[in-house]
């Protein structure tokens, strides 16, 4: 199961100019016109579902991978002929709630939505579930293997260093860990490149232990 970036940054601007573009398509239809329909950013779309509920089964499954047991279920296979009703809006919320409940709730967190029926509501379940990989890929990341440990030695938790973290979002962290960063890129939420550089590396068997500092330009 595969990570699929989200969509975190619907605004009311987008829901706006889908209303504009649906009715410009409606128009043609009445002329007897045949206009090709694509999903719109305002609205919620069938890629949107299948995106959050993959992603949902995707941090479920990593979590439960490092012993937390979750319980949740999804629908990975909407199309264009179904639609979520009230069963399945309750459902993909409480998936959230159980992860976050069973797990860790990240820091910045948006308060869960009771519904779907916004754009706040939807960039809200979007964002957690972005911040829950975050908080995973930092929990991860501060693993040391049994035996690397030297009495009285520092150690530092990446995700307290005020790094973003890296999303690399065609592969799992079992593709890329062990791999180098170096030269590596993000965008922060500032929209600036946030640029990884590789200031410390050393090896200890199969395991990277990385130091890395951050600048944003």
């Amino acid at each position: 199961m595969r990570w699929i970036v989200p969509v975190v940054d619907r605004t009311l601007r987008d829901v706006q100019d889908a209303l504009v573009q649906i009715e410009t398509w409606r128009t043609q239809v009445a002329n007897g016109q045949s206009p090709t329909v694509t999903e719109l950013k305002g609205c919620l779309n069938v890629t949107d579902l299948n995106r959050i509920e993959q992603n949902t089964q995707y941090i479920s499954q990593m979590i439960r991978g490092y012993g937390f047991q979750t319980d949740v279920t999804v629908k990975t296979d909407w199309t264009e002929s179904g639609l979520p009703n009230a069963d399945d809006v309750n459902r993909i919320i409480n998936n959230i709630k159980e992860i976050r409940n069973k797990y860790y709730e990240p820091a910045g967190m948006p308060s869960l939505p009771q519904t779907m029926v916004s754009f706040s509501d939807i960039n809200a379940i979007e964002r957690s579930l972005m911040l829950f990989r975050e908080m995973l890929l930092g929990m991860v990341g501060a693993f040391k293997r049994s035996g690397t440990f030297v009495s009285g030695q520092g150690f530092k938790l990446p995700m307290n260093m005020g790094v973003t973290w890296l999303t690399l979002e065609d592969y799992t962290w079992g593709d890329i860990e062990g791999e180098s960063w170096e030269g590596l890129t993000i965008y922060g939420e500032g929209g600036g490149i946030d640029w990884l550089t590789l200031q410390e590396k050393s090896r200890t068997g199969s395991l990277w232990v990385t130091t890395f500092l951050s600048s944003k330009i």
